[in-house]
């Protein structure tokens, strides 16, 4: 190979890794998390709730569609809910303190670093 040629491609490949490690800014990350409603009520035994998850990215876009989203509850003995679907559901409370719902998300699929957005959500008990 001639020396110009190996020069070339040690370039070729330097310029491959660079590129490899410190990204190329391309990527575009989950930089935030809007959960509605915001705040909720649901009855102990009525309709349950749907929270939705709002996500926003680095490039300013939106979208429901949020890779490894999943729910949780605060005090799953007033308020449950579903971990994929967002769906609550009442099961105690005393109309009075609310419960956090958080949504929890990777800021890109596979990423240990996460974003998470809540809403309150306020269980009564019918009399």
């Amino acid at each position: 190979m001639r020396p110009s040629t190996r020069f070339a491609l040690g370039v070729a490949i330097a310029i491959l890794v660079a590129a490899t490690v410190i990204g190329c800014g391309d990527d575009v990350v989950l930089q935030s998390i809007a959960v509605t409603p915001s705040p909720a009520t649901g009855d102990v035994g009525g309709a349950d709730v749907q929270f939705t998850a709002t996500g926003t990215y680095s490039d300013s876009t939106t979208s429901t569609n949020i890779s490894g989203l999943t729910w949780s509850s605060s005090d799953v003995a007033t308020a449950t809910i579903d971990a994929t679907t967002g769906l609550a559901t009442c099961v105690g409370g005393d109309g009075v303190t609310p419960t956090t719902i958080t949504a929890t998300a990777p800021i890109t699929p596979g990423n240990a670093q996460t974003v998470s957005g809540t809403a309150e959500l306020t269980c009564n008990i019918p009399v």
